[in-house]
């Protein structure tokens, strides 16, 4: 017989357990009408959303017997449950309560003794859900008021805690009334809270407490009774506080508290001052806690100033702590106080006192404290932030030092807990700042790292402001490792982050100043990188915002100072790029008011007083106003004198920038040496200030050595010399001895190379040439090195090396490598000024590489190839923009419409910027856009057929060119002198052995002062131009014939051949074409003059003339029929003297001219008249002023009379082109046909008419008496108009034609000076 198995019975499942549990209490007869039908348990579903773990737990509660166990066992898990959900915000933990609660209301006994906490639980469980919904929902504290009301209604009279839940019932009609302001409300609330007062119990003190909140509630609202109803809350609070009894367990402080804001409603602080209502004061004392009440007053009063900024209330703050600390039974928190209220007036006002004051009592505080004690990290916090305050404030480093070590105590604490992610944000800040004061880059990498822990980490209960501050220094201190290792990713991490943290704080927190701020820094340096208009823009607009919202925020007005100074920045460094004087204006202004607004205590008003010299200082070198830099050397001797005394950092800063000011000085004195004496005491004193921060001190070592350098070369005094040596050999040392990585010795190598080629220059000595040679070298192979950089370091190896080692071979190696890079080293300058700076400091360069070329044996035809591609960059690039890609079109499609499409962008951005400086945006976009040049132009250079494609041609192309007549380049350097020509059958030299660039400048200074002399002392500068040019003929026109064969004319009738001279720097200033002895000539008719032997013309390269010949060709290949003639005369001009001979000169040329041409005369136009009128003109004759702009050639003007508003300047000229019929132009204004400037680039109004296309112009490069140049043009325009077939004027023959009027001229016996400053440029 088989065994039967036992199973065991099955568990039942949840739905099971929900119908046994409705079954149950559907058998219960409710013995309260409490619960609502249709609410909580009365609701056929309040089971359903449960997990099982809690229907298990309601199932086996329902089961119980007795069943009134029920009730009591339900209320405790409900209990339960609600704290949970008071901890953890859990609205499914509140529900849960909700429903246990009510099922223990439905199976509660009549005679449950606990029925009234049983229904009172309930209640609170609903007053939490209406808070946990952030109060907006109505009926739920209207449904706890009604289970408040049940509560008290059912409870026994003798019920323990019946005190306690009239309390909850007058707190739930108080809340309500706060929101309705029904006055039934309020009524009912005061007799809840007087019935508990009137009850027997030991929380009495709080519901008094309670009481005399709605007293100041109901004041608010009560206009006309609010005084009243304030001294009832006063009294019944001071009541609360002296009956405290020992079996009070509320808070104390509290009730003080509570007691202040009553107070702080019926007295103002503005309207009483510091002192406290006698009666209030008196009934605090006698609760015997009197220093509790001054203490929670002086809270909320500093709470207050933290929003308003009056002062009033930081004063009343300080003035109660000051006396609750004596009597005070806890020092640590009115110590903590104190510090808090001090620390944010002394920000306010700008006192260091104060703030020292306020870290000396919480320094006080901590001391006293043990890490087990629960005030140990608050204190340790306040301190720590404190002490790096101080240290903000004074840059005393010892003040971090301590900051950190609080803040590191703190960390290492086994009980930090919770504490512990603020802490390490406070270390990561503390670390930022230290890094500022050591430099020490471990400090800032460590800072970050802790920083960006306190962002990653998920921290219960971090707030948006905790998360904000975080994100706020983790950007500023990636900015601070950017500027260390200008690595594009920190920068980038660190906008992003600073922007993440203005979305943390939000609008309404005052702490988004200063991340503006820190936006502006970091944009700031992204502007350096990218140099675009919207960078800087955006940087501007972060300074406005930081000082906007400080506005917002009274206690954030200290701080604008800083945002002042970040504007100042901004427009300096907008000055720096794009050379506006309204932005160095600009940011003069910022300066001022940083500098005003900075507390005289503040250790940052040397910063900011450095900042504003030093723009003071840049004023003066472009405005030339002395004021400027009287003003700067003042400010800054009273700033270093104090007080407060600067610390070693400040003094070398600002001593250094003194010393800068009397470098100044002497450029503006008549070689005063005592400046430089000045300047060096200046800089002794910065380099020896006793600062070891790099930064600051290697620059006035390095401006030491200048000045002595400076000095020495005026004096050449063995003691000065001696001086150099020991600066140079200091330096030298430093080169040798420091780290190369850090970011101060970028370029320091550089500097010492300069300085000890000066040295080698000025002493001639050789072993400083070898010193710079070698650094040179190293600098010149630097990939990653600036162009300019590199390209200065291949001219000074190249010539150091020609005159260390006589290799001409090595020499000219050095300047064909810098030709790579020449032509991005002068136009990777983004605006004009930068570009012209640099085409003058390199101008030496072509020379130098024809000399070295020709002494090392070079082809003359490869040497002129070289040359070529080394000379007029600027206008060669204006060159390239105006060629003909037709064939390229045809080949390759694409290619040529990017490159035209980049070449018209470069025509607005690159050649504006070089010349026309036009709009900021244009003129940023400049460098992005040559890189795309350079890049498209090696794609069109390795298409076949393209491999010359904008370069000159070849050595063996080079002949076609002298077709018409030689081209001859003339060329001098302190090595040798040469001329290059290149004739129909081939490119030669002609040594010049006494063409040598000393004497070259040398004359040419002379012929510069006999031309200002013409009209003070005629004779002496007759005879010193004549002088040079009787040498000039000697020199160089007579040796260059002799080689052509060019002896004159054999008889009458020949013509003379034609030549197109080609010079550059000074030497354009040699009139080659009126070289000779013109005396001689006439008396013996001998051939000793170029005028005897040839028609000269002059262009600035062979690009440029064959340039203009390709205009010239169409306009031959064009004529039709007569010209038009613009004839303009300014007999007449504002701000300058007359020119009567102007009208007296047009008159002759309109006689001059062939009758039947349409001939237009302009009297006093404006430009838009002459530019109009040159739009329809074949040929036009200007007789008016001119001026040649030494600083900036592309300001080269004739003047009109709108011309102090609308100047006709070069680069006016450039941007208004279209002359398409013009073919002619005789400028008959002085200083037309030169440029006032050593730089290699022919820049004036001549070449700037035929870089617009106009192929034949004749201009002055003198001032000429009115007399002689009305003979000139007309003898000129009858010559012209003799050699032309029918009426059209051929001016194919101009050349030909001046060279005519001034052989008249020189017969009728005008002086060599008058007719040799006319110059016939182009083909």
């Amino acid at each position: 017989m088989s065994e039967s198995v036992e199973t065991p019975a099955s568990q039942p499942s949840k739905a099971d357990l929900i119908k046994q549990i409705k079954s149950r209490l559907d058998s219960v007869i409710p013995q309260f009408d409490i619960l609502r039908p249709q609410e909580f348990c009365n609701d056929e579903a309040y089971l359903d959303g449960l997990s099982t773990d809690n229907i298990e737990f309601i199932a086996k509660v329902s089961a119980l017997e007795p069943v009134v166990l029920h009730a009591g066992l339900l209320s405790q898990r409900s209990e339960k449950e609600l704290m949970k959900s008071v901890r953890t915000k859990s609205a499914a933990d509140l529900e849960l309560s909700l429903i246990l609660g009510s099922l223990a209301i439905k199976t509660m006994h009549k005679e449950d003794p606990n029925r009234g906490i049983i229904v009172s639980m309930f209640g609170r469980a609903l007053r939490w859900k209406w808070q946990l919904n952030n109060k907006e929902n109505a009926k739920q504290l209207d449904d706890a008021i009604y289970y408040f009301q049940k509560t008290v209604e059912i409870e026994p009279e003798d019920e323990a805690n019946r005190a306690l839940h009239f309390d909850d019932l007058g707190c739930a009609l108080w809340e309500r009334y706060t929101r309705k302001h029904d006055n039934d409300d309020f009524q009912s609330s005061k007799e809840a809270f007087e019935n508990a007062v009137n009850i027997p119990h030991s929380g009495k003190p709080m519901f008094l407490s309670n009481l005399g909140k709605l007293y100041k509630d109901k004041a608010l609202f009560s206009p006309n009774e609010k005084d009243e109803l304030l001294k009832k809350s006063i009294t019944v609070h001071l009541e609360a506080i002296n009956c405290v009894a020992s079996g009070f367990l509320g808070s104390i402080r509290s009730l003080h508290r509570n007691l202040a804001v009553s107070y702080l409603e019926l007295h103002p602080v503005e309207d009483v001052g510091t002192e406290l209502d006698t009666a209030v004061e008196e009934g605090v004392i006698t609760s015997g806690q009197a220093w509790m009440f001054r203490y929670e007053l002086a809270a909320m009063l500093t709470d207050r100033f933290r929003k308003s900024g009056l002062q009033a209330e930081a004063d009343m703050s300080i003035s109660l702590l000051r006396k609750a600390l004596p009597e005070a039974t806890d020092q640590v928190i009115v110590k903590s106080a104190l510090a808090d209220v001090l620390e944010q007036k002394g920000l306010s006002i700008g006192s260091p006192d104060m703030v020292a004051e306020a870290l000396e009592f919480s320094q006080q505080a901590l001391n006293v404290l043990s890490e087990y004690n629960a005030d140990f990290f608050r204190v340790s916090l306040n301190t720590g932030i404190l002490l790096a305050r101080q240290y903000l404030h004074t840059g005393d480093a010892e003040y971090i030092e301590k900051a950190v070590t609080v803040t590191r105590r703190a960390l290492a604490s086994p009980f930090i807990g919770h504490h512990k992610w603020k802490f390490e944000q406070i270390l990561g800040i503390q670390l930022g700042y230290r890094y500022q004061a050591t430099e020490n880059a471990s400090d800032l990498d460590e800072g970050i790292t802790l920083l960006k822990g306190t962002i990653d980490t998920a921290v219960t209960g971090l707030t948006s402001f905790d998360r904000g501050t975080s994100l706020n220094h983790y950007g500023r201190s990636l900015h601070e490792r950017y500027k260390l290792s200008r690595k594009p990713q920190d920068l980038d991490l660190a906008i992003e982050s600073l922007k993440a943290s203005i979305v943390e704080f939000g609008p309404e927190e005052s702490s988004i100043t200063d991340v503006y701020n820190d936006l502006g820094n970091t944009s700031s340096s992204l502007f350096e990188t990218t140099g675009k208009v919207e960078d800087i823009h955006e940087v501007v607009e972060y300074y406005k915002k930081a000082l906007s919202s400080a506005e917002k925020f009274p206690l954030m007005v200290r701080s604008k100072p800083m945002y002042y100074f970040g504007l100042g920045n901004a427009f300096f460094s907008r000055f720096q790029t794009w050379d506006q004087a309204a932005d160095l204006n600009q940011s003069i202004v910022f300066y001022e008011e940083a500098v005003k607004n900075t507390h005289p205590g503040d250790m940052r008003q040397f910063s900011r007083v450095g900042s504003l010299c030093w723009t003071l200082l840049h004023r003066c070198r472009v405005t030339n106003d002395r004021k400027s830099l009287v003003a700067a050397q003042k400010t800054l001797q009273e700033t270093l004198e104090g007080p407060p005394i600067p610390n070693a950092q400040h003094i070398s800063f600002l001593q250094n920038i003194l010393g800068m000011s009397y470098l100044i000085e002497y450029d503006r004195s008549d070689n005063d040496v005592s400046f430089f004496d000045k300047a060096a005491e200046c800089f002794y004193a910065a380099a020896h200030s006793g600062s070891t921060i790099a930064k600051e001190i290697y620059p006035p070592t390095i401006n030491l050595l200048k000045t002595s350098i400076g000095k020495y070369s005026k004096t050449r005094n063995p003691v000065d010399f001696a001086k150099v040596v020991e600066q140079f050999g200091k330096l030298q040392q430093i080169v040798l001895l420091e780290n190369a990585s850090i970011r101060e010795m970028h370029g320091l190598t550089n500097i010492l190379a300069d300085l000890a080629v000066q040295i080698y220059d000025i002493q001639n000595i050789p072993q400083f040439g070898m010193v710079a040679l070698r650094i040179f070298t190293v600098v010149a192979a630097e990939q990653a090195a600036f162009p300019e950089i590199r390209l200065f370091a291949f001219m000074q190896c190249s010539r150091l090396a020609y005159e260390l080692t006589q290799s001409a071979d090595v020499a000219r190696r050095c300047l064909v490598k810098a030709l790579e890079i020449l032509p991005e080293a002068i136009l990777i300058g983004p605006n004009r000024s930068d570009q012209l700076r640099s085409a003058k400091r390199l101008s030496v360069l072509p020379r130098f590489l024809l000399s070295f070329s020709i002494a090392a044996g070079d082809n003359p035809a490869d040497t002129l190839v070289l040359y070529e591609q080394s000379r007029s960059i600027l206008w060669n690039r204006l060159i390239d923009s105006k060629t003909d890609l037709s064939r390229l079109r045809e080949v390759d499609g694409e290619l040529a419409k990017k490159f035209e499409q980049i070449r018209i962008n470069l025509s607005r951005a690159s050649s504006q910027a070089v010349v026309t400086g036009t709009s900021i945006d244009d003129r940023v976009k400049h460098h992005v856009l040559n890189n795309e040049y350079r890049e498209t132009l090696r794609l069109i250079r390795a298409t076949k057929g393209f491999e010359r494609f904008l370069l000159l041609d070849e050595a063996k192309d080079l002949i076609p060119h002298a077709a018409n007549g030689p081209i001859i380049i003339l060329n001098s350097t302190k090595y040798r002198g040469d001329a290059l020509i290149v004739t129909p059958e081939g490119v030669i030299n002609v040594p010049l052995p006494h063409f040598i660039q000393d004497t070259a400048i040398e004359k040419s200074v002379q012929v510069i002062l006999a031309s200002r002399q013409a009209g003070i002392n005629p004779q002496r500068a007759f005879t010193m131009f004549q002088e040079v040019m009787i040498w000039l003929w000697d020199v160089v026109a007579s040796p260059i014939f002799e080689k052509l064969g060019f002896l004159g004319r054999k008889s009458d009738d020949d013509l003379l051949p034609r030549v197109w001279w080609v010079s550059s720097t000074w030497f354009a200033h040699l009139p080659i074409h009126a070289a000779g002895d013109h005396a001689k000539a006439m008396q013996t008719g001998e051939a000793c003059t170029v005028m005897d032997r040839v028609v000269s013309s002059y262009i600035p390269t062979l690009r440029a003339l064959d340039f203009v010949r390709q205009s010239a060709s169409k306009f031959a290949a064009s004529k039709t029929g007569s010209g038009s003639v613009l004839l303009v005369k300014m007999p007449t001009t504002p701000d300058d003297v007359d020119l009567p001979g102007a009208s007296q000169e047009i008159e002759s040329v309109a006689e001059s001219l062939n009758p039947n041409l349409d001939i237009k005369v302009l009297n006093r136009p404006k430009r838009q008249e002459v530019v109009s009128a040159l739009q329809k003109a074949s040929m036009a004759h200007i007789a008016c002023h001119g001026t040649a702009e030494q600083d900036d050639p592309s300001l080269s003007k004739i003047k009109f009379q709108d011309w102090k508003t609308n100047p006709f300047d070069v680069r006016f000229l450039l941007r208004n082109s279209a002359f398409k019929n013009l073919e002619l132009v005789y400028l008959s204004a002085c200083e037309t046909a030169v440029s006032q400037t050593s730089m290699d680039e022919s820049i004036h109004l001549s070449s700037a008419f035929q870089m617009v296309g106009i192929p034949y112009i004749i201009a002055s490069a003198w001032k000429i008496e009115d007399s002689v140049s009305n003979q000139l043009a007309r003898d000129f325009y009858t010559a012209l108009t003799a050699s032309a077939e029918g009426e059209t004027l051929d001016c194919i023959e101009s050349a030909r034609a001046l060279h005519s009027a001034m052989h008249k001229a020189r017969k009728s016996g005008v002086n060599v000076l008058f007719w040799g400053a006319l110059i016939h440029s182009g083909a």
